[in-house]
C-alpha cells in the first residue's frame, strides 16, 4: 500500500507542472492552460475533475504581493470575450449548405462561447460541383444562452443549416478572497470593517467575477488578542482573511511616520520606486506601535517628473510622506528587442505594433525594454513589396521591415438596392438606399455608397419588367433589375398664353401660345403639332379657343377688344356757310363710330378734333377734317364769303 501511495505521489509531482504548459492551436495561435483555467470553448464535463478547481478552499488566502498587496487568485480565469466571426465570401454561388458533421462540443454552460472545432459543412454550387469545409462559415448566436436545447444557425454564401446543443446553467463553484479589507488591525472587540474587501466568484465554467458586496463575514469582532481568520460567505461558499487584534480597547491608529527611508531614493526619469529598506512605524491610541516593511501603499510608484517628487505613504486612513530625487538621464542608444507580431499586410492596411520591444541604453540609468512611447513611420502602408518602418524613441531611430501585399478587388456586391424600382420611360435612375460591399483579396470588406460606383443607364429610354442596371466599381460589375413602364400622356395644357392685345375680327395664332404635356410620372414638356379651334375672334370681350392633340383637348380664353374702325357725320353743322375770320361752329352736328364688328354709336363732338376752327383769308369751298383716336378721320366742306 506504500508502495502505491508513493507512486501516485510521484506521478502527481509530474502532471502538476506539465498541467501548465504554452500549446499550438490550428490557427497558429499560443493559448495557456493551467491548473484551475479552461480555454473558452470547453464543455461542462471539460471542468469536472479538474484540480483545484474550488479555487483556494474553504480558508485559502492570497499571497501577499508589493507591499502587501493582494494577487488574484492562480485559478483566476477572467470572463469570456464574445467571438467575432467573419463569413468568407464564396468564389461562386451556392445552392445549398448541409451540415456533415456536429463540432466536438455539444454541451455548454451558459455565456460560454461556441466552439465549432469538428464541424464540417458540405456545399453544394449551383454549377453542380460540391466541396465540404471546416472553416469560413458564419454562425449565429456566437455564445450559449439560456438553459435547454438551443439552435445554432450556420450560414455560408447566403445558405443556411442548423445544428442543435444542450446549455446547463452556470452554478458557483466556490470563492478565493481577491483583495483584503483596508484595516486589518483591531483592538480587542472592535467591529471588522470590510470596506476594501473584494472576492473572486469562480463558477463551474471557469469564469470569474469579482464582488464587492452581497456577501457576510463571521465573526464580525474578536476579544483575544493573536491572529485571527474571519470567514466570508458568499452563495453557499466560504473563504477566509487573516486579522490581528491587538490588547486593549482600541487599536485605531494615531500617526504613522516612515522611521527609515528606503535604501534607494535617488532615481532616473520614469523609473518605478523601490520601497526595499523602508520601515514605517505605526503609533496606536493604546500607546502600543509596531514597524511595517509593507501593508502600506506609495504614490506615486511611477516617477515622471524631474527634480525632488514627494512619495505619500498611506496606510489604512493614515498617511504621511519622504522625498525622492528624480534626474533626466539621456537616452545612448535603442536596439529593437523584438519586433512586432504581424509582419505580413495587405496595401492600406494599418501597422500594428503589438509585440514591438525596445532595448533603451541610457547614459547613467540601466538599460530597460519599453513596448510603448515609441512613433513609426509609416503607419499607412500603401506601397506593395518589402517597406522599412522607422522606430523612433527619445531622438533616437532603428529600423524594421514589413511585407506589403497588393490588395487587389476581388468582387462587389449589392448589399441593399435602392429604394425606387419602379419607373417610366424618360425617368432618372435614383440610386437612394443603395449600397454594395467590395471584398478584396485581403478578405477586407469596404462598404461603398452609391456616390461611390457608377450607374448605367442613368436614363431609361424603353420599358421592360425588368430592365438590368449594372452598378460598376474597379472593374468589377454587378446587375439589379427595376421595372420600367411607358410613359403616357396624362393631360396637356397652355402653359403660356398670348402676351398681345387682340381685337374682334384677329386671328389668334400658334405662334402666340405654348402648350405643354403633363406624363403620367409626373413630368411636363412642350409639344407641337397641335390644332387651334374657333380662333378667329369674332365677339368682344372673352373668346374660348379649343386646343387639340390627338385625343387631348385644352382650352384658353383670349379678350378682344371692339374697337372703331371708321367714323362718319350723319349731320352736317347748321351753319355751313362763314365769312373770312369766323370761327366754326358745329352746333347741329352728329358723329356717328362705326366699330369692327358693324354696330354703329353717335359720338359726342367734344371727343373728336377739327380743323380748321377759323376761317381766315381763304373763300369759296373749303374742306373741314374730323378726327377720332388712333387717326380715324372724316370731313365735310363749308362755304367761305368775304
Amino acid at each position: 500500500m506504500k508502495k502505491i501511495l508513493c507512486a501516485l505521489l510521484i506521478l502527481s509531482m509530474l502532471i502538476i507542472p506539465a498541467a501548465c504548459q504554452r500549446t499550438q492551436t490550428p490557427e497558429g495561435e499560443s493559448a495557456v492552460t493551467q491548473n484551475g483555467t479552461v480555454p473558452s470553448g470547453r464543455s461542462p464535463s471539460d471542468y469536472e475533475n479538474t484540480p483545484g478547481g474550488e479555487g483556494q478552499g474553504e480558508n485559502a488566502a492570497p499571497d501577499e504581493g508589493e507591499n502587501g498587496e493582494g494577487t488574484p487568485d492562480p485559478g483566476y480565469q477572467p470572463e469570456y470575450e464574445i467571438p467575432v466571426v467573419t463569413e468568407a465570401t464564396p468564389d461562386k454561388a451556392v445552392k445549398s449548405i448541409s451540415i456533415k458533421t456536429t463540432p466536438a462540443t455539444s454541451v455548454y454552460y451558459a455565456g460560454s462561447p461556441i466552439d465549432t472545432k469538428g464541424l464540417t459543412v458540405n456545399v453544394k454550387f449551383t454549377d453542380g460541383t460540391e466541396k465540404t469545409i471546416a472553416g469560413g462559415f458564419g454562425y449565429s448566436p456566437t455564445v450559449a444562452k439560456g438553459s435547454g436545447t438551443q439552435k445554432i444557425t450556420v450560414s455560408y454564401g447566403g445558405r443556411t443549416d442548423t445544428f442543435s446543443i444542450k446549455v446547463r446553467d452556470d452554478a458557483l463553484k466556490g470563492i478565493s478572497i481577491k483583495s483584503k479589507p483596508n484595516r486589518l488591525t483591531y483592538g480587542s472587540g472592535e467591529k471588522i470593517d470590510i470596506k476594501g474587501l473584494v472576492i473572486n466568484a469562480q463558477y463551474e465554467s471557469g469564469t470569474v467575477r469579482a464582488v464587492s458586496d452581497g456577501f457576510s463575514i463571521s465573526p464580525d469582532s474578536f476579544s483575544a488578542a493573536g491572529t485571527h481568520n474571519v470567514t466570508v460567505s458568499y452563495g453557499g461558499k466560504t473563504a477566509t482573511f487573516p486579522v490581528t487584534v491587538r490588547s486593549g480597547k482600541s487599536a485605531m491608529i494615531s500617526t504613522i511616520r516612515v522611521t527609515s527611508k528606503p535604501t534607494r531614493i535617488s532615481y532616473y526619469l520614469n523609473e518605478k520606486l523601490d520601497t526595499k529598506g523602508m520601515v514605517l512605524t505605526v503609533n496606536y491610541t493604546d500607546g502600543t506601535s509596531e514597524n511595517l516593511t509593507s501593508g502600506f501603499k506609495c504614490t506615486p510608484v511611477n516617477l515622471n517628473e524631474k527634480g525632488v517628487q514627494k512619495i505619500i505613504v498611506t496606510y489604512q486612513n493614515k498617511s504621511t510622506a519622504f522625498n525622492v530625487t528624480v534626474k533626466e538621464d539621456t537616452v545612448k542608444s535603442i536596439e529593437i528587442k523584438q519586433g512586432p507580431k504581424k509582419i505580413n499586410y495587405y496595401q492600406g492596411d494599418i501597422l500594428e505594433t503589438e509585440g514591438l520591444e525596445l532595448t533603451v541604453d541610457y547614459e547613467n540609468a540601466p538599460s530597460k525594454t519599453v513596448s510603448s512611447g515609441f512613433a513609426c513611420t509609416p503607419t499607412n502602408l500603401t506601397q506593395p513589396g518589402l517597406q522599412t518602418i522607422t522606430v523612433t524613441y527619445a531622438g533616437k531611430k532603428k529600423t524594421f521591415t514589413v511585407r506589403v501585399k497588393e490588395d487587389t478587388l476581388q468582387s462587389i456586391e449589392i448589399l441593399t438596392g435602392p429604394v425606387k424600382r419602379n419607373y417610366y420611360v424618360g425617368d432618372s435612375l435614383d440610386t437612394k438606399g443603395l449600397t454594395v460591399r467590395a471584398v478584396y483579396l485581403s478578405g477586407r470588406a469596404v462598404a461603398l455608397t452609391a456616390s461611390d460606383v457608377t450607374c448605367t443607364p442613368g436614363t431609361f429610354t424603353s420599358e421592360g419588367a425588368s430592365v438590368p442596371v449594372a452598378v460598376s466599381y474597379g472593374g468589377k460589375t454587378v446587375h439589379f433589375g427595376v421595372k420600367v413602364t411607358a410613359n403616357p400622356i396624362k393631360e396637356i395644357f397652355v402653359s403660356q398664353l398670348p402676351k398681345k392685345k387682340y381685337t374682334v375680327g384677329d386671328t389668334v395664332s400658334k405662334s402666340d401660345i405654348v402648350v405643354s404635356a403633363k406624363r403620367e410620372n409626373g413630368k411636363t414638356e412642350t409639344i407641337t403639332g397641335f390644332t387651334l379651334h374657333n380662333a378667329e375672334l369674332n365677339k368682344a370681350g372673352s373668346n374660348t379657343i379649343k386646343v387639340t392633340y390627338g385625343d387631348y383637348i385644352a382650352y384658353f380664353s383670349v379678350n378682344a377688344e371692339n374697337t372703331v374702325s371708321r367714323i362718319s357725320i350723319s349731320s352736317e353743322p347748321n351753319k355751313t356757310t362763314y365769312k373770312v375770320g369766323e370761327s366754326l361752329d358745329t352746333a347741329g352736328m352728329k358723329i356717328v363710330a362705326v366699330y369692327a364688328n358693324g354696330d354703329e354709336k353717335e359720338i359726342p363732338v367734344s371727343s373728336c378734333s377739327v380743323s380748321p376752327t377759323v376761317f381766315n383769308n381763304e373763300t369759296g369751298s373749303q374742306r373741314v377734317n374730323v378726327i377720332y383716336s388712333n387717326n380715324i378721320s372724316t370731313y365735310f366742306f363749308v362755304k367761305v364769303e368775304k
